[in-house]
């Protein structure tokens, strides 16, 4: 690594989702707290781990405390949402990104019909509650309590690197932490592991004739169409399995333990999708990265928007990103069993 024995802030906010276990089961809190732990174990970190003050409860129920990890409790500044529509622009700027034409960019998402059935479906619905948008003034919610939380780490210039991440992401035991490091040296990294198989395989025809399909029509999908995508990103990230896809063409750059000799003619997606984009899972950026302007002065501005657009705003001004598909996904898109699947259906996310 260039860099030895980098000191790293590790921030963890957000929530602990409802429909998510409260117990001590592995997909429960306290174990994913001690997952990530054991992922950062050979580093010099400092933990700094927050929630919004209406959170306590919940975590207090999870076995969260101090002694496990300590976190700090802030008000939300936006408890109504935003005064604005913060997802109008992202979708704008998915199908005409700064500095290309219109019509040739919605040729190029035709291309790949996942797009098409469902990023088309969003920019048309996207100022009205559909299944997919129905929570959009709160779309900045994360980037709010992160931006407060960043903002208040004494001497955050102290750190090489800082990590980001949601309390509910899955990963591997054995994530390439390292690795990892490594290519954050050089660009701002977000991490997401992609629910569509034929990415990874490169199979020409969708693996679920229905999944993206369903999505766009507002129709929910069924366990036996949900199942094979979440068993399909456990795989993944089991084996870390992943491809740097950078913001003007995508080349999958596969691991070369991957067993699969032809996961490396993986389906093409196009960058000027991800040029303003960062998953937001787990990301991983230098304190040079930081925006001076807070999020909250933009928002009072309207110049915020939310989802993996406005991760980009705050992030990716100064210094080239990439994004990973591979690695982490959330915990509601990796559960298998039916029962867990109904209990987070019942909560009504997305999955």
């Amino acid at each position: 690594m260039t860099i030895d024995n980098p000191k790293i802030a590790v921030l963890i906010n957000g929530t602990w989702p409802s429909g998510l276990p409260t117990d001590d089961s592995d997909k429960g809190l306290l174990n994913t707290i001690k997952l990530y732990k054991h992922v950062f174990r050979n580093f010099d970190v400092d933990w700094h781990a927050q929630s919004w003050t209406n959170q306590r409860k919940r975590f207090e129920e999870c076995g969260i405390t101090d002694d496990v990890i300590e976190i700090s409790y802030v008000d939300d500044p936006f408890p109504d949402g935003l005064p604005y529509d913060c997802m109008s622009k992202c979708c704008e700027i998915a199908f005409n990104p700064p500095g290309s034409d219109r019509v040739e960019r919605e040729k190029e998402v035709r291309r790949d019909n996942l797009y098409q059935v469902g990023m088309i479906a969003l920019r048309e619905n996207c100022s009205i509650a559909n299944t997919h948008m129905k929570k959009c003034k709160y779309q900045c919610h994360q980037h709010i309590q992160h931006d407060i939380q960043i903002r208040s780490i004494p001497n955050i210039d102290q750190y090489d690197f800082i990590v980001r991440m949601r309390w509910d992401v899955h990963m591997s035991s054995q994530f390439p932490l390292e690795e990892i490091l490594e290519l954050a040296d050089k660009h701002v990294v977000g991490i997401c592991c992609d629910f569509d198989q034929r990415h990874w395989t490169g199979l020409e025809e969708p693996h679920s004739s229905g999944f993206a399909n369903q999505r766009a029509k507002k129709v929910g999908v069924t366990y036996e169409e949900y199942l094979p995508s979440a068993e399909h990103r456990n795989r993944v990230i089991r084996n870390n399995f992943y491809a740097v896809i950078d913001e003007d063409v995508i080349h999958y750059k596969w691991k070369l333990i991957n067993e699969d000799p032809d996961c490396d003619n993986g389906y093409m997606l196009y960058g000027s999708w991800w040029e303003y984009w960062l998953s937001d899972p787990m990301m991983i950026f230098k304190p040079c990265d930081i925006q001076e302007k807070s999020v909250i002065d933009m928002i009072n501005d309207e110049e915020f928007y939310g989802s993996e657009h406005g991760w980009w705003q705050m992030l990716c001004q100064k210094r080239h990103h990439v994004n990973i598909n591979g690695l982490v996904a959330l915990k509601r898109n990796t559960v298998t069993s039916y029962e867990d699947w109904l209990r987070v259906r019942k909560t009504g996310i997305e999955l």
